[in-house]
């Protein structure tokens, strides 16, 4: 990615970092899934696709969590919102500039 990264994009890997802050203790339970986990592992390949997402899907491994992890407890403790549409999504809400925008990250058990 030549210049500087795309303000959306920067705002997306700030709110995956929160989830995985916010989920503490059971860090090792998470696995980074979808298109930035793809972005990570190719850098500057020349792909077909976008080379950037604004969106953070992460995977729960049940067998790696701690006793009585309280997921949701450890993301509504950080300032994430469950998003009523989707199982499993959550939402930050966070400035891009003047306009305050919905990130958000979803979480899936394996």
């Amino acid at each position: 990615m030549p210049g500087a990264p795309d303000p959306e994009y920067v705002l997306a890997r700030r709110v995956l970092l929160d989830v995985l802050q916010a989920l503490g203790e059971q860090r090792s339970a998470v696995v980074l899934v979808g298109a930035q986990a793809i972005c990570l592992q190719t850098g500057d390949a020349d792909l077909a696709v976008a080379p950037y997402t604004t969106d953070g899907d992460v995977a729960i491994d049940p067998s790696r969590l701690r006793n009585d992890p309280k997921l949701a407890e450890a993301l509504g403790g950080a300032g994430f919102s469950a998003d009523t549409r989707y199982v499993g999504t959550w939402i930050m809400s966070r400035r891009l500039g003047p306009t305050p925008t919905a990130a958000s990250s979803s979480t899936r058990r394996t």
